[in-house]
């Protein structure tokens, strides 16, 4: 079992979660100013927060009770959903939709046939804002966000799975239909790592090329939502995954404020290392590029959570608010 797989199982993960997670007391005594911090910023969540609840919610509990920071696999789109260019059916707003294409490294060397059904599928992240709980509740917040698989159906491009995509009536054959199987596979490994009514934090694991190869990572997403305009904004960063001892480590000038909708071509890079008599491990293709956006400056505090691999609550509030200013920062007009 692999980190990303362990991350999927944290009740066998908690002497790692130890290790990685401060306590609530050792926290605020290592940073005297979070738990002021921290109150500020959950407080700013109440007007959002009585929305989903019957009374108006009074307390720093109320609040920290709808944020959660329990990892768990990301929604799936349903099948048969088509994605273009646009926000599919049943959800709000398209975050990303990329298409891979092989076109760095040894493409020479490895076999036609593997490069003729590498990049028949693309991957979509989408997200759902729901408006208010109330006929006079005015505030936006983020529902879901969830993730699939696609390949053109029918000539269009559809959402489907190992178990749906012959009823669908995509034709794959015996062998794009295990390249389908093996990368259902790697999207169940990508997780829901906390969230707050206004943002989901999500990791999405694969392969980075680098000079001396390819190297594990995840890609970390953002996804916030302005809970009084239900403008959608998503940053993404990279994260490397090693294993002795397991972490993540934070790459820089990777952070990004994704143009909103990307529907975007994602170079992959070949190495013929990483196939065994011809068949290709995970790890034979590699990211090459990152999607596109603007390039966001990381403020010091922001830079302490950037490789967390479990949030605290407080943590993750905190999260949020220095996102926000990130982005207000680099685009005043953002205000929420």
């Amino acid at each position: 079992m692999d980190f990303a797989q362990r991350q999927m199982v944290p009740e066998r993960n908690k002497s790692f979660s130890r290790g990685h997670r401060l306590s609530r007391r050792s926290i605020f005594r290592s940073h005297p100013n979070l738990h002021v911090e921290s109150t500020v910023a959950i407080a700013q969540l109440l007007r959002v927060v009585s929305v989903f609840v019957v009374a108006t919610c009074p307390t720093i509990e109320a609040a920290e009770a709808l944020i959660d920071v329990q990892p768990t696999t990301l929604p799936h789109i349903e099948p048969g959903t088509v994605v273009e260019d646009r926000a599919p059916k049943g959800w709000s707003h398209l975050i990303l939709k990329s298409q891979p294409r092989v076109a760095a490294g040894d493409i020479d060397k490895v076999p036609n046939i593997v490069l003729r059904h590498s990049d028949f599928l693309f991957t979509a992240f989408a997200a759902d804002v729901a408006k208010g709980g109330s006929e006079a509740a005015t505030s936006f917040w983020l529902k879901r966000v969830g993730a699939g698989l696609g390949t053109q159906v029918k000539g269009k491009p559809t959402i489907v799975s190992s178990r749906t995509h012959r009823a669908l009536g995509a034709d794959l054959g015996l062998l794009r239909a295990t390249v389908l199987s093996q990368s259902e596979k790697q999207l169940n490994l990508t997780m829901r790592v906390a969230r707050t009514p206004t943002m989901v934090v999500f990791d999405a694991p694969g392969y980075y090329a680098e000079k001396d190869g390819h190297v594990p990572i995840a890609l970390r997403y953002h996804v916030l939502v302005d809970a009084a305009t239900g403008q959608l904004n998503t940053v993404t960063w990279l994260l490397k995954i090693f294993t002795k001892p397991p972490r993540y480590e934070f790459v820089e000038g990777t952070v990004r404020l994704l143009k909103p909708g990307i529907v975007e071509e994602s170079v992959l890079h070949v190495d013929a290392n990483e196939f065994i008599v011809g068949v290709p491990k995970p790890s034979a293709f590699a990211l090459s590029s990152l999607p596109p956006g603007t390039e966001l400056p990381m403020s010091p505090s922001l830079r302490r959570l950037a490789d967390r691999v479990r949030f605290s609550t407080e943590e993750v509030v905190t999260l949020e608010r220095l996102l926000w200013q990130a982005i207000h920062r680099d685009h005043p007009t953002n205000r929420r």
